[in-house]
């Protein structure tokens, strides 16, 4: 008999799990919870989350209540008589009662190498720290945020021009080629569980828009690199120019000094140096505000005061 399953998630990074325990016979994916769907974009359309329509293309019924913790809830997710609960980024606090719901165990697919960087943004939390390494950690779910014990890591390579979008796409793939066969394992008694060791735990911190402002005169060139590999492609990272907004697209932290904070100059064909608290900066992509993508020469050679704003 297959493993019964039902699979909690909401955005991209839960379809390609989804879809690999769909399409082996070894799980029954019985039922998919998702977040309700909410307008997005400009027209404010009502779309459903990235989860739910790959369900729906699967055939898989789909549950989207706004409120988890309610009785009529809970007869639904015990009525699949489930396994396992599998959850990848659904958004939703879980509480004991659910968790004690499937016969085996919830079990939870965390987008970081625990116990670092527990929370609601693990990947943007791991290159906003200079990690050397990413990785998924796959977890028995407790009341705690992130502190169950641990089934299995897998680590991810990243580079200095690794973006949290890539690093979403990487961790999607992985978890969606290491996932079933540990699971099996894990359900065989195959593999032992690892507590976590909570005195090097850190926490992930809530993404917002503003980190993503600049001030060349406070941060390093390499503070300025890691936001924006963090913050690639969403808030993304930008300063202002005589009170316009300017989005840096594209950076990279450079080992000399040779410009005050937020002067700027040309070093090359596309490259626009800029300086900061320590080295200086190099901005290949630049977005001013109302326009198009340019490169940092274009940009430079386009405006009259070659100082950001401070």
């Amino acid at each position: 008999m297959p493993y019964r399953i039902v699979f909690f998630g909401t955005p991209d990074i839960g379809v390609p799990t989804l879809e690999a325990l769909a399409a082996d016979p070894r799980f029954h994916v019985t039922l998919c919870v998702t977040q309700p769907d909410r307008p997005q974009g400009r027209k404010h359309e009502l779309l459903p989350t990235p989860v739910k329509a790959a369900a729906l293309k699967l055939g898989i019924p789909v549950l989207q209540p706004e409120k988890l913790a309610t009785e009529e809830v809970y007869a639904r997710l015990r009525q699949e008589e489930a396994d396992f609960f599998v959850v990848i980024a659904y958004g939703k606090i879980m509480r004991q009662e659910v968790l004690d719901m499937p016969k085996i165990a919830p079990i939870n697919i965390h987008g970081s190498l625990l116990p670092r960087h527990r929370g609601a943004s693990p990947i943007q939390s791991t290159l906003l720290a200079g990690d050397t390494e990413a990785g998924i950690t796959i977890m028995r779910m407790t009341a705690g945020m992130d502190e169950g014990p641990m089934i299995a890591l897998f680590p991810q390579a990243i580079t200095s021009r690794t973006t949290s979008g890539q690093l979403f796409r990487d961790i999607s793939t992985l978890a969606a080629k290491v996932f079933p066969d540990t699971l099996v394992a894990y359900a065989e008694g195959k593999l032992t569980e690892v507590p976590q060791e909570n005195s090097l735990a850190t926490t992930c911190t809530k993404l917002t828009k503003e980190m993503g402002h600049l001030h060349f005169a406070e941060q390093s060139a390499a503070e300025i690199h890691r936001l924006w590999q963090a913050l690639t492609p969403w808030p993304g990272i930008f300063c202002f120019l005589q009170g316009k907004r300017v989005k840096l697209l594209r950076v990279e932290a450079l080992e000399h000094s040779s410009l005050a904070p937020g002067a700027m100059s040309i070093q090359s064909s596309d490259m626009l140096i800029v300086g900061t608290k320590t080295t200086d900066l190099a901005v290949y992509e630049l977005q001013p505000e109302g326009k198009k993508s340019m490169s940092g020469s274009a940009f430079y050679q386009g405006v009259r005061v070659h100082q950001f704003d401070l």
